[in-house]
């Protein structure tokens, strides 16, 4: 009977003292929400969470839950949302976010690495600007995780950070540059490539000209930056401590950057047999369904082309090669566009469904155009839209005109408005001499 009375009164007693513990409750409500995100299965059901608890979310929350979304997208199976609607999940997070005094370093560049995953650019929303000069208050906490993904996503999206926002990162790079990992050292090359790579044009057939720099007015990346990213490489590769991917972005770090990053022989012999073993695995155009479309419409316009064709450099390799030859009997002078077939993977969605090409698409038409090719990207969200053959073909005809127009002089401009078969003169109407014949297209000139 003790027993029992005095644990009763025990249990009476433990009743009685225990407290209602706010701090307590407001983790545990954290912690549920963190869960629930992390757990969610479909975009769908994350959106629905969002919308009935965005008001309870606290900074890591919002970057959790934009991480989340990101994540999601890229897998087919667990998409359920339309674009407009991942839109509006990431129009809340944003609103949510501007209710907080101040956000931390970590979920900066957590979303910001979310935005570039989700392939939206930096004029897509508000939140990229906002996010970015924020960099320069919270640099100091960056570790190498968080400079490496800030960075690539200010590349990856073709970002202008403003010359305060970039000073800071370089400041911090050099602060924290022996406690990078390999891996992490050659994210961070790569994406400061790319960024002194961004060069003037936004159009999704980006045919940049020369380098045309527009890096932060007369800002550039510290050479001193790039020269201990490159030091510590050096270090990594002896430790053979490197993978397969590292090597291939020192050698697009080295053919972007030119003599600004000048890694050792060894290290350059190395990158280069990486660099050429992607290039033999990756997906050439026959094994695609898309190239496989835009080949048959260059076959039903009797235009001829090479597919799968390496670059002499071994950079590249080019979907689809048409060569057009100009001039007389006496000097003649060959033309080559490129044509690349693009997939979702190179394009970032701006505002009212725009799309431009990502920082990686923009590099590789830089290259490509140094070498000489005029490049015409094919971008698959556009050619779905084409319904039909004829729709395509005449999509197909007008790009190829503009080209040629370019080569042959501007007395072919009108026709790069014009749709034809392929059976219509173009005659001076004056003379009646033939100015062009669409036929001519299956010869490869014009």
């Amino acid at each position: 009977t003790y027993f029992v009375v005095n644990k009763l009164s025990m249990s009476g007693l433990s009743g009685h003292t225990r407290r209602h513990n706010p701090r307590r409750s407001a983790e545990e409500c954290a912690r549920m929400l963190t869960s629930r995100i992390v757990n969610a299965q479909s975009d769908g059901a994350l959106a629905d969470f969002v919308e009935q608890h965005v008001g309870k979310f606290d900074e890591i929350h919002v970057s959790t839950a934009a991480n989340k979304l990101a994540k999601l997208t890229a897998r087919r199976h667990t998409i359920t949302l339309s674009k407009s609607q991942r839109d509006s999940v990431l129009l809340l997070l944003e609103e949510r976010l501007h209710d907080f005094e101040s956000i931390s370093a970590r979920p900066v560049a957590n979303l910001l690495w979310s935005c570039a995953k989700l392939g939206y650019d930096d004029g897509n929303h508000s939140m990229v600007h906002y996010l970015s000069d924020q960099v320069p208050r919270v640099v100091d906490d960056f570790n190498p995780q968080t400079l490496a993904n800030t960075v690539w996503a200010w590349a990856t999206m073709r970002h202008q950070p403003s010359a305060d926002s970039l000073a800071a990162l370089e400041r911090r790079v050099l602060a924290c540059v022996d406690d990078f990992k390999p891996q992490n050292l050659a994210n961070t090359l790569w994406a400061i490539a790319m960024l002194i790579n961004s060069i003037e044009g936004d159009s999704i057939t980006c045919r940049p000209t020369r380098r045309v720099m527009r890096l932060w007015g007369t800002t550039a990346i510290d050479q001193n930056v790039l020269d201990q990213l490159l030091h510590r490489l050096e270090h990594a590769a002896q430790l053979r401590s490197l993978e397969e991917q590292a090597f291939q972005q020192i050698l697009q770090a080295h053919h972007l950057l030119g003599d600004r990053f000048k890694p050792s022989a060894a290290l350059l012999d190395r990158s280069c047999k990486a660099w050429e073993k992607s290039l033999l695995s990756s997906q050439t155009l026959s094994q695609s369904s898309f190239g496989k479309e835009v080949a048959a419409c260059l076959d039903r316009l009797g235009v001829k082309y090479e597919l799968d064709v390496v670059t002499e450099d071994g950079m590249h390799r080019i979907d689809i090669l048409v060569r057009t030859t100009a001039g007389d009997n006496t000097q003649q002078q060959q033309h080559m566009l490129a044509i690349a077939c693009d997939g979702p993977e190179h394009f970032m969605r701006s505002c009212y469904d725009t799309y431009h090409i990502d920082g990686s698409t923009f590099a590789r038409n830089y290259e490509l155009s140094d070498l000489g090719f005029d490049v015409l990207c094919i971008a698959v969200h556009k050619w779905r839209m084409l319904k039909t053959d004829d729709e395509r073909d005449n999509y197909m005809r007008s790009e190829l005109l503009k080209f040629w127009c370019r080569i042959f002089g501007c007395f072919l401009l009108c026709l790069s408005e014009m749709t034809c078969d392929n059976t219509e003169e173009v005659c001076d109407t004056n003379t009646g001499e033939i100015w062009f014949d669409p036929r001519y297209l299956k010869y490869g000139y014009v």
